[in-house]
């Protein structure tokens, strides 16, 4: 009976070590692995280093109020109530926003925000603030809604998903693109409210393996004290720019390969500390390992 019990506790124990070291993060379920840049905001650390009623004194406070009255043309009492109590757009302001850029197949390069839904009636009505028009529709388990015809919404009873086109951006602060900028002005062969749809529904229905929930590196990132934390994939950023194309044709782009940076921001009274951490790839540890050696070598 003894050895049975001692048997016993063994398989739970080794269970338990093994379940332990395939702990998912929960962030990463909802990043594809080929983001090329993530921002984290621990929006509840940020609270309790500036409060609202601080961010409500300064100048930019009253300048986005004026944006949004001026180019939304919603009722300054709506404008109001929620940037003088920001829980009333649903979001939990006590979890964390994230930022990311991925590159969907066929797609240019999308732009999105992603967090926690504390109220989803909230929600709702705080994206029909910013657009009137706008109606919310239902896809499954999603309430979608097209915002301007230039960004797409959708949230269910946990989470939320803004997706933006970002090739705007990304041609107009890339001088190199000046060509490819000049196309852009010719009108899409999609509709963009149909691609960002599509990439609202993909990030709530990614997998494991097409996440970063499995990924040590972002694991451990998460793991850092900070307010901010950010992530940088060279690879992916080079798969995703024509103008460093010239880099496959010179075999150059296997230096970049799993290439990784990540960086904590984080105030401490009146102090800004900042923590980075470098990731080489395979290739680029064994060019670098080489260059050592013949270095170090006489002539």
């Amino acid at each position: 009976m003894k050895s049975f019990l001692r048997l016993t506790l063994l398989i739970v124990g080794i269970a338990f070590l093994f379940s332990s070291c395939k702990k998912k993060n929960e962030e990463g379920k909802m990043i594809p692995k080929n983001a090329m840049f993530v921002v984290q905001l621990d929006t509840k650390s940020l609270k309790e280093k500036l409060t609202w009623d601080d961010i409500k004194q300064s100048y930019w406070y009253g300048q986005l109020y004026t944006h949004l009255q001026e180019n939304n043309g919603t009722p300054a009492t709506q404008v109001k109530q929620i940037l003088d109590n920001p829980d009333k757009t649903g979001i939990d302001l006590n979890g964390s926003l994230i930022f990311f850029v991925a590159k969907n197949s066929g797609s240019e390069n999308e732009l999105v925000l992603e967090g926690s839904i504390k109220n989803g009636d909230d929600f709702g009505a705080f994206n029909k603030t910013m657009d009137s028009s706008a109606t919310v529709k239902k896809d499954g388990d999603l309430n979608m809604i097209t915002l301007h015809d230039n960004a797409v919404v959708a949230w269910n009873d946990k989470h939320f998903v803004y997706a933006f086109d970002a090739s705007e951006a990304k041609l107009r602060f890339n001088p190199m693109n000046n060509g490819a900028y000049n196309q852009s002005n010719v009108a899409p062969l999609v509709d963009k409210s149909t691609t960002l749809t599509a990439v609202c529904k993909n990030i709530f229905s990614l997998k494991s393996d097409s996440s970063l929930a499995d990924n040590e590196k972002f694991s451990n990132l998460l793991k850092e004290k900070g307010d901010i934390r950010t992530w940088v994939n060279s690879e992916e950023i080079m798969k995703s720019s024509s103008s460093l194309g010239m880099l496959g044709m010179l075999k150059l782009d296997v230096f970049f390969k799993d290439n990784i940076s990540t960086y904590t921001v984080n105030f401490d009274n009146g102090k800004i500390d900042v923590d980075h951490k470098g990731y080489a790839g395979k290739e680029l540890v064994i060019f670098l390992k080489n260059t050592a050696v013949e270095a170090s070598i006489p002539t």
